[in-house]
């Protein structure tokens, strides 16, 4: 069986690209595009193998959403990986302060994704 991800962007094409890899790896994706929707599948549709999330989204941020679906019983050891549009210290502090467990810039690069997904779903 696949690994489920959970991916939050707001932006469609990013979201679609983000997806495309994603697949292209071999897991099955799950795509919100808020952070309000994210935490609704969470709770609906989870667990998830993992969770990514944008860090700067509508009506609930990817941090607020982190927060929220790290309080979630099934998914405290889940890893939530921040995506940002860059790699300043306050992206990787703040996602640090809500349990994230990783950042990725954007533009995502496929070799980047597998290293980070590899990092955190090693079996």
């Amino acid at each position: 069986m696949n690994k489920r991800i959970l991916l939050a962007d707001d932006n469609a094409v990013n979201a679609e690209v983000t997806t495309a890899l994603l697949e292209q790896l071999g897991y099955e994706v799950e795509c919100a595009y808020d952070g309000e929707e994210a935490v609704e599948i969470a709770e609906e549709e989870g667990p998830f193998d993992a969770v990514i999330l944008d860090c700067q989204m509508p009506v609930l941020d990817g941090y607020e959403a982190s927060e929220k679906i790290r309080a979630l019983p099934e998914f405290r050891s889940t890893p939530i990986i921040a995506l940002s549009g860059n790699d300043s210290d306050n992206h990787e502090k703040r996602a640090e302060q809500v349990g994230m467990n990783d950042l990725l810039v954007k533009p995502i690069l496929l070799d980047d994704l597998r290293a980070t997904l590899n990092k955190w779903l090693a079996t």
